[in-house]
């Protein structure tokens, strides 16, 4: 790898924005590889998702037992090591030195990989590669009524799955720098956010100015398809939730946050209270293998 290499990972819940962060980073230089997911309907600005990160991202979560809308914990702790994930690594390994080796600023994107860093920072650390951390949040109830209109999911999955995603990032990823971009907030006020992300992660080569008209022909209103209702959802995930939003404005000190420790501490047992309806939700998105 380049000797300078430095990947950002842009971590962030399913429909949270991080396609419109990872395209404002694309036009501020930042490469993320040169096969990329095409723009649909949902998403008619693009991805920025590499096809084949991707693809493995997924497999790695059918070994686990998983799947992108389950919301049930990984397996214990150490199953990144499991032998059976090590052909996973390696294609992964190959992959970024085909793709970025030369590249001293790039990305990666996947919401997939909050929840499958403790795979990924090892074998990013492994090949000298210093990481960066972008989270990018969004409202639950706006996440939940885009999940549900793209995907039928049902709110309280999303709401549960909006948990576990920045629980367990802003846990595993404690040790880097990082920053927090608000999804609304870079929509009227791009420059506040990149700038924020600029200084917080030592970015200081990232010419903003040089490239804001790019910026400006990219980012659209019309990209945040769903706004807070004014009759909030209701469920027994969604004040966690919102609290996980809330508490994730102070992720960059290296310590969790108050009201994610609170969180952490609860949503376990939240979960066993309502695993039923939890199993039974499961069911009706496809996920029939649910054990109770």
């Amino acid at each position: 790898m380049n000797e300078t290499s430095t990947v950002l990972l842009i971590l962030g819940m399913h429909r949270s924005g991080t396609s419109a962060v990872a395209g404002v980073l694309a036009r501020l230089g930042v490469r993320f590889g040169n096969d990329l997911m095409p723009a649909a309907p949902s998403n008619p600005k693009g991805f920025y998702e590499h096809n084949r990160i991707v693809l493995i991202n997924h497999h790695l979560l059918t070994a686990l037992g998983r799947a992108w809308n389950d919301p049930r914990p990984l397996p214990p702790v150490g199953w990144h090591q499991d032998s059976r994930l090590a052909a996973y690594r390696e294609m992964l390994q190959e992959l970024i030195l085909a793709e970025f080796a030369q590249i001293p600023l790039w990305g990666i994107k996947d919401p997939r990989i909050c929840r499958l860093l403790p795979l990924w920072i090892p074998l990013l650390q492994d090949m000298g590669i210093a990481i960066r951390i972008v989270h990018v949040t969004r409202h639950p109830d706006e996440v939940a009524l885009s999940l549900l209109a793209r995907d039928g999911l049902d709110t309280g999955i999303a709401h549960l799955l909006y948990i576990r995603h920045y629980l367990e990032s802003v846990q595993e990823s404690r040790n880097f720098s990082r920053v927090t971009v608000d999804f609304s907030t870079l929509l009227t006020q791009w420059k506040r956010e990149m700038e924020k992300l600029v200084v917080g992660l030592g970015l200081n080569h990232v010419s903003i100015t040089r490239n804001a008209a790019n910026v400006t022909r990219f980012l659209d209103s019309k990209l945040r398809h769903h706004q807070v209702s004014h009759a909030p959802q209701q469920g027994p995930f969604r004040n966690l939730s919102i609290q996980i939003f809330e508490g994730m404005q102070e992720v960059c000190s290296s310590h969790l946050p108050t009201k994610i420790q609170q969180v952490s501490r609860q949503i376990d047992l939240l979960h066993q209270q309502h695993l039923l309806s939890v199993v039974r939700s499961l069911r009706s998105t496809g996920i029939s293998h649910v054990p109770i």
